[in-house]
């Protein structure tokens, strides 16, 4: 039996700067302790969550609209850490 699982949730980016590096460079370290291939997509564009550089090319400005997909046996709990990290407003403000 295949034990892949995908999760997905839509977000919305509340931080005043948006997706800038820093907040780019948090999310990469979030999704590090998670094996499934977790994603964030933007109008169809697809970004790697481990890379600063695809999730910056995504240009997601402050009330951007996104969805975290990820894929593996921990795809759940990946999805909710992101999403609580977009929540905390990648601990700015």
């Amino acid at each position: 039996m295949d034990m892949t699982l995908t999760e997905t949730r839509d977000l919305v980016v509340t931080n005043r700067l948006g997706l800038h590096a820093r907040a780019a460079a948090k999310l990469v370290q979030t999704v590090e302790a998670y094996r499934a291939d977790i994603r964030l997509v933007k109008n169809g564009e697809k970004a790697d969550a481990r890379s600063v550089l695809s999730l910056i090319s995504l240009g997601c400005a402050e009330g951007a609209r996104v969805t975290v997909e990820a894929e593996g046996a921990d795809a759940l709990n990946a999805v909710l850490a992101v999403k609580n990290l977009f929540e905390e407003r990648f601990g700015e403000e």
